[in-house]
């Protein structure tokens, strides 16, 4: 693929639920369970205030048939490799073909990824993530080649296919990227066994995510009028606007004390984390992590 490659980006995720929880929080009799201060179930919830995943998919058989022809279309990567420096017809025919591929892959993955952040504890929906976790180490692995290939021609004779090609006209942003990239993309063979290591190397961060979404018991506090709310990452930022000084500072403790209880394992999880980011780091020649 002639994009880098960045990790997961859940700051949508975040603000959609600050802005729902914030809502919530602000008209808190509106739900079924609130009136014992605990988190409402999904199915407790109003329509109006779910993410309507019908937009992607409008039933789990689509998001099933797509998967399947990208699982099965997969191996044609096969028929470009080392092919690219032919001709401008070879790498547009990659290219066209790469980018298909990716749109309904990215369909796949929004898809399970949201269904998935809509109730972490939710083995079915863990399941389909877990899928696309692998699709994509071997989606990765197959296009693997694409990047380093593309990079052997000379930059002279590049321009000089997206001149003779209009099709490759809508590429030219993307390789110039591409070539900015260069001293960081490896080998055909290095780059499939990183793409095949993704998903080990994600994992410190999965399990943070299942386990601090999903598993960690958040206490109850008192609100400001003496009722038991039950925290949760929602309610933390929502209490944070809140006119009540003593319920701001309730709420933020509450929310701290089982991060502090299991300090040990979060650290860990952590730390393991960066040794990814380092590793990754270093076998792509950077200076640093942040670079």
């Amino acid at each position: 693929m002639i994009k880098q490659k960045k990790n997961k980006n859940k700051i949508m995720r975040i603000v959609v639920s600050t802005f729902v929880f914030s809502f919530l929080f602000g008209n808190f009799h509106l739900m079924s369970g609130q009136e014992t201060g605990n988190l409402p179930t999904r199915d407790q919830i109003e329509t109006k205030y779910k993410w309507n995943l019908l937009d992607i998919y409008e039933n789990e058989d689509l998001w099933e048939s797509d998967f399947k022809w990208v699982n099965e279309n997969i191996s044609k990567y096969s028929e470009f490799e080392g092919k690219l420096g032919n001709s401008p017809e070879d790498l547009f025919k990659c290219l066209k073909f790469d980018e298909e591929m990716g749109i309904k892959f990215s369909r796949l993955y929004l898809y399970a990824n949201l269904a998935g952040d809509l109730d972490l504890s939710n083995s079915k929906y863990q399941a389909m993530s877990d899928r696309m976790s692998a699709l994509g180490s071997k989606y990765a692995a197959a296009t693997s080649y694409i990047n380093p290939e593309i990079l052997l021609i000379p930059e002279d004779k590049l321009w000089k296919f997206v001149d003779a090609n209009e099709g490759l006209k809508i590429y030219k942003h993307a390789l110039e990227d591409l070539l900015r990239t260069k001293k960081h993309t490896l080998p055909k063979e290095q780059e499939e066994l990183l793409a095949l290591s993704g998903p080990t190397r994600g994992m410190p961060y999965n399990v943070f995510q299942i386990f601090t979404d999903a598993d960690l018991p958040f206490p109850k506090v008192k609100d400001s009028e003496g009722n038991d709310l039950q925290v949760s990452h929602g309610r933390y930022y929502a209490a944070l606007y809140s006119t009540d000084r003593v319920f701001r500072e309730n709420v933020y403790k509450g929310f701290y004390e089982p991060f502090k209880k299991f300090k040990n394992t979060l650290v860990t999880l952590f730390n393991g984390n960066i040794k990814s980011s380092i590793f990754s780091a270093k076998a792509r020649k950077y200076n640093s992590t942040l670079e």
